[in-house]
């Protein structure tokens, strides 16, 4: 029976078996719909909060219903991987308002208990295997009390944010923490930067700071709880369960909002306020600051690195040097170049970490053709992404060409465009892309299927 049920659970849905689940999940949601009960009147009603106390005291379980735990889980990934549980989105959405009803009962009634999740590990470049990055996989039913948690917690904080903070909010990508940046640099002549990446930021939040940082705007004691139980969650990492004292885990659906909260608190409104002439952006834990004199930047630099160790936060040990002299040096940041000019801060695309990333997918291209031939260019476009297996896709040159564009995506910009660096260097793959099709592969039609593909892919 243990046997029957795993393999009911690990069930693998093609994409029209998917596309019907999640559409038959939205048409049972709208026949339970509660205007009263649903994540917009919830955060209409923190926001009514705020603005008459300016903190929350709501009691989560009085709110809590069957629409809105829908809601909560229609707003996860679909492609995120399922929990220890082995259930992932679709197969609860497969049972339809029942699980709903389950989840917002156990809130209700005060019975809800984070899972445990697990840890994978995976190399951050596959050339270099020594640098890995630990991801949290957590089940469905943990990610959509997560996303209840965000609905919650988002509305109260994302008005507080500055707006030189970046990553883990709407709008704010790589490249608009780059246009503010050169917007913002054009008002003086700044000519000192010092650029920082906090060591393992995400494992190294202390809870009870950020617990006491919660508690000025969140007055719940039910809400608290919730979070600090989410955070001290144990997960099973090389076979061991283990308690998480410290951190807050990459791949969660509240750790990223969790983490900009706290370094809003103890780094950006600090900075702010002692150093109103510095400009900064911040993007997660890589920070750049910008003066126009060395004195006020080792004032800053000893500022900021006091305010971290306070909070038991330290300096990425690959950064070998902190503070740059713009009149002699680059700074490179979010894959970008900065330096100065006649005309003043030039911001343009790192061409090494463009030449990185070509060069990295021209080796993936080179081993996956000389090594599977004839089958790495099938053409299995028609197909569903969902429908073909891992193990094929990953040896299938039309899907890696999908990967290679969106690795280089950051650098199509105007930016970019200008510099003409990414033109250049997508040439130069398709001409060795060429050679080894026609030293490999013997379906001519199909080399030039692939060749068309990149083309239209890559330079449109």
């Amino acid at each position: 029976m243990v046997n029957e049920i795993r393999q009911r659970k690990l069930k693998k849905y093609t994409t029209s078996e998917k596309t019907k689940i999640a559409k038959t999940f939205r048409d049972q949601l709208k026949e339970i719909y509660d205007p009263e009960k649903c994540i917009k009147s919830l955060q209409n009603i923190i926001k009514s909060l705020l603005a008459t106390q300016g903190y929350i005291n709501l009691e989560i379980s009085k709110f809590i219903s069957p629409y809105m735990i829908g809601e909560a889980l229609l707003l996860l990934n679909r492609k995120s991987s399922h929990g220890l549980d082995g259930i992932d989105i679709y197969h609860r959405m497969k049972r339809g308002i029942r699980v709903c009803k389950a989840i917002s009962k156990r809130i209700r009634k005060g019975k809800y208990a984070h899972a445990p999740y697990k840890i994978i590990e995976f190399a951050k470049d596959l050339s270099d295997p020594s640098r890995t990055r630990k991801i949290g996989v957590f089940s469905t039913t943990e990610k959509v009390v997560q996303s209840l948690l965000k609905a919650i917690l988002e509305p109260i904080y994302e008005p507080l944010f500055l707006p030189n903070s970046f990553a883990y909010r709407p709008g704010k990508s790589p490249y608009k923490a780059l246009e503010y940046l050169s917007e913002r640099l054009k008002s003086r002549d700044y000519r000192y930067c010092i650029k920082i990446d906090i060591k393992k930021y995400f494992d190294s939040i202390d809870h009870e700071p950020l617990l006491r940082i919660l508690e000025e705007k969140v007055k719940s004691p039910e809400i608290l709880s919730y979070v600090e139980a989410f955070l001290k969650s144990s997960k099973l990492e090389k076979n061991q369960f283990i308690e998480n004292s410290r951190g807050t885990p990459q791949g969660s659906v509240l750790g990223p909002l969790l983490s900009n909260i706290y370094l809003h608190e103890i780094l950006d409104k600090p900075v702010t306020v002692e150093f109103p002439e510095i400009q900064f952006v911040r993007f997660a834990d890589d920070i750049v600051f910008f003066s126009t004199t060395k004195d006020e930047a080792f004032k800053l630099l000893r500022f900021v690195v006091g305010n971290l160790k306070k909070y038991n936060l330290g300096i990425s040990d690959k950064i070998r040097k902190l503070l740059f002299d713009l009149d002699k040096d680059e700074i490179h940041f979010l894959g970008y170049t900065i330096s100065k000019t006649d005309n003043g801060i030039k911001i343009t695309p790192n061409e090494m970490r463009i030449i990185e990333r070509c060069e990295k997918y021209l080796n993936i291209f080179y081993e996956t053709i000389s090594k599977y031939k004839d089958h790495s260019v099938i053409d299995l476009r028609e197909y569903k992404q969902e429908d073909i297996p891992v193990t094929v896709r990953n040896v299938n040159i039309f899907f890696q060409i999908d990967r290679f564009k969106s690795a280089i995506q950051q650098y199509r910009n105007q930016i970019t465009d200008e510099s003409n660096i990414l033109t250049n260097k997508l040439k130069d793959v398709l001409v060795e892309l060429k050679q080894f099709l026609f030293s490999n592969i013997t379906n001519r039609r199909r080399i030039w299927d692939v060749i068309h593909y990149y083309e239209n892919r890559m330079y449109k």
